[in-house]
């Protein structure tokens, strides 16, 4: 037990002592700082900037789609469906209405 006192006693001593120099030095007005603080702040303003010009090409861009080519494609993958189902291909309600009057027709 006295053992463990002996070695507390330095050991707290320290402490207190670092303690106090980190107070004092907080007093004075000193800071941590990082040492690549600024190289980081002139890296987050260049993609920053970046992405300021990419947004801006892209919302100065116009559309570039072509609704026949995908009408054709759709009518395309509705025939090929179509052809591998074993009962009729239902895809709305108004089909499904058709198919059914076309079934009682039969």
């Amino acid at each position: 037990m006295a053992k463990i006192m002996e070695i507390r006693k330095p050991n707290t001593r320290v402490l207190s002592s670092s303690i106090d120099l980190s107070c004092i030095g907080s007093a004075r007005g000193f800071e941590r700082s990082s040492l690549n603080k600024d190289s980081r702040k002139r890296e987050l303003i260049r993609i920053a900037r970046e992405n300021q010009a990419m947004l801006k090409r892209l919302q100065e861009k116009q559309p570039n789609y072509h609704t026949k080519k995908f009408d054709e494609e759709y009518q395309s993958s509705i025939q090929f469906l179509k052809n591998i189902c074993e009962y009729p291909l239902v895809l709305n309600r108004k089909e499904r209405c058709q198919s059914v009057i076309n079934s009682h027709k039969q």
